[in-house]
């Protein structure tokens, strides 16, 4: 059986265009082991809210709290409505990216949800159209 791997919505838009950069060295092994258990397909994702399996290494995240909770959950809400993904939705990592390009990488559906995010230039600068 696949391990599962619990993720907040915007965070699966967040796996798509990791590439190493982060909050710190802890958070950057954590988040690289997901994207390759996901990417291998040893993994599926089950969607959550609040602090998820990303968050479990991150130093803004502190006693199972989001210290960015609010500006995070906007993210989390407008992901799950333009993806139409709901709390404990599973999927394997090629369902979800398939679902992704119809929903939230069509138009402008993508800058609307990252608009203030930290790291929105990475994932600007290799999205692909």
């Amino acid at each position: 059986m696949s391990n599962i791997i619990y993720l907040r919505p915007h965070h699966v838009l967040c796996l798509r265009f990791y590439r190493g950069e982060g909050y710190s060295s802890t958070f950057n092994e954590g988040m690289a082991a997901i994207a390759r258990s996901l990417s291998c397909g040893e993994a599926i994702v089950r969607i959550t809210s609040g602090v998820d399996d990303i968050c479990k290494n991150c130093p803004r995240a502190c006693d199972g709290v989001c210290l960015d909770e609010e500006k995070s959950a906007r993210y989390d809400k407008l992901t799950a409505r333009i993806a139409d993904l709901k709390q404990n939705d599973t999927f394997t990592w090629a369902d979800l990216q398939a679902r992704l390009n119809k929903t939230v990488f069509t138009g402008d559906q993508f800058s609307s949800i990252c608009r203030d995010c930290t790291w929105a230039y990475i994932c600007h600068s290799i999205q692909k159209p």
